[in-house]
């Protein structure tokens, strides 16, 4: 029967990294540490297991001060550093007030214990009244730090810029630039009465170029002054060209186009004339002696196609 594999990391790498915008530096008797908003850690717990106090948190809490008047020998200085000197010992008291409770979350629970001096100064001579608020919020980031919360922080990976700049590419991507707003557009111009001087003033083109602008409504006229651009339009308008009329259809002989061409008179002699002149007329247009338009020459053929057969 195969085993099913239980992977023992998997709320480990859940939780393990820190968003560095919840982090600052911090200095503790002189040693220089990354610590992390509690309220965010909070929020952290609470998106895995649940509300705090129902699903998970301290329970069995206990301040032990037996360590507070606890006497010790420390060492005796004079001086200042660098020039500071260890002359001997001297009696001291520990001052700690000790922080006792059991962490319990979805899956299991176990006991904490942390410390925390319940002084502000070596002399003990200032009370800390934030003391029991500081030494809850220590002892919860090291509790939740054993089951993987904010590890790179306490695996020292924040000590190395590269991986904080990651972190801050991951956590807060840079915001995708915002394009620029659209130009408002422009007013309509009003043609005035200035500019409608200057309007009439101007080329086809010009004018079109006003009409179209009005058509877009670009540009906003009076009904007056549309009908006076029109007519300017229309009085510059060329007038189309009458087309030439063709020319006739000319009989092309072996003289050439040099010879003269019959004339309307001679048309409507040759008309009335008998059969033996129009034969005529009909052979010198023929021979190229003279000219005459198809029309001509197909009217005396065919007259004289008529008096032959009345002949």
């Amino acid at each position: 029967m195969e085993v099913e594999k239980i992977d023992h990391l998997e709320l480990w790498h859940k939780v393990e990294k820190t968003n560095p915008k919840y982090t600052k530096s911090a200095n503790v008797k002189g040693n220089q540490i990354t610590s992390i908003g509690p309220q965010f850690q909070i929020m952290n717990v609470t998106e895995q297991f649940g509300s705090y106090g129902a699903t998970w948190g301290f329970k069995n809490i206990e301040l032990d001060y037996s360590l507070v008047a606890t006497a010790f020998k420390r060492e005796k200085s004079e001086g200042v550093y660098p020039n500071k000197k260890i002359v001997g010992t001297e009696d001291a008291y520990m001052g700690l007030v000790v922080f006792k409770a059991d962490f319990f979350y979805p899956g299991g629970e176990f006991p904490i214990i942390n410390s925390i001096s319940l002084f502000t100064n070596n002399d003990m001579t200032k009370l800390d009244d934030n003391f029991a608020k500081k030494l809850e919020t220590d002892t919860l980031t090291k509790a939740i730090s054993k089951l993987g919360f904010n590890a790179d922080i306490f695996l020292g990976k924040f000590d190395d810029t590269r991986y904080v700049e990651e972190m801050k590419n991951e956590f807060n991507p840079p915001a995708a630039p915002v394009p620029p707003a659209p130009k408002p557009p422009k007013p309509p111009k009003v043609i005035d009465a200035t500019s409608l001087k200057a309007i009439l003033l101007s080329d086809l083109k010009g004018l079109n170029a006003t009409i179209d602008g009005i058509t877009n409504k670009k540009v906003i006229a009076t009904a007056e002054q549309i009908l006076q651009i029109q007519n300017k339009i229309v009085e510059l308008t060329p007038a189309p060209e009458t087309p030439a009329e063709p020319e006739p259809e000319k009989v092309m002989t072996s003289e050439g186009p040099e010879s003269p061409w019959i004339t309307p008179d001679q048309v409507n002699t040759a008309l009335e004339s008998t059969v033996k002149q129009l034969k005529s007329t009909i052979n010198v247009i023929k021979k190229g002696k003279l000219k005459a338009r198809a029309g001509d020459l197909k009217l005396l053929e065919d007259k004289l196609a008529k008096l032959e057969k009345v002949v």
